[in-house]
């Protein structure tokens, strides 16, 4: 009797898979920061201009943390922040499975919507430093 094989037999073994895997997140990050959605590009101004006033609290943007992709990230706040664009209509599930898996890791996601960073970006700036200091 010969085995079939099938796709649920196959498991990631080995340190290279995990490796190659990485490295395509990491190539889809860049592309991602080379093309920056336009809320993305406003956040990003301000995530810059955080930096500038706040050197000890770095931002990042487009970074893989845990197989995720994150908007932003900052290392020693340990705290992500994703902007809610059209791209995230109808993934709300997934939205939140990976919240959860980030969050169990000690990552806190900060979710933003694309239309407040664009229209109201005073306001994006309150929040975000409201949500940083608790």
């Amino acid at each position: 009797m010969s085995r079939v094989w099938r796709e649920s037999y196959w498991k990631p073994c080995g340190r290279s898979w995990y490796r190659k895997q990485f490295r395509r997140k990491c190539d889809f990050a860049a592309k991602m920061r080379e093309n920056p959605t336009a809320s993305e590009s406003a956040a990003w101004q301000i995530f810059q201009s955080l930096n500038y006033h706040y050197p000890d609290f770095i931002w990042k943007r487009q970074r893989v943390k845990y197989g995720y992709v994150v908007d932003f990230f900052c290392q020693r706040l340990n705290v992500a922040v994703e902007i809610d664009g059209i791209t995230h209509f109808g993934k709300e599930e997934e939205d939140r499975q990976r919240d959860a898996n980030l969050g169990k890791r000690g990552i806190r996601v900060l979710r933003f919507s694309g239309s407040l960073v664009i229209n109201d970006p005073k306001r994006f700036l309150e929040l975000l430093k409201k949500e940083i200091e608790t």
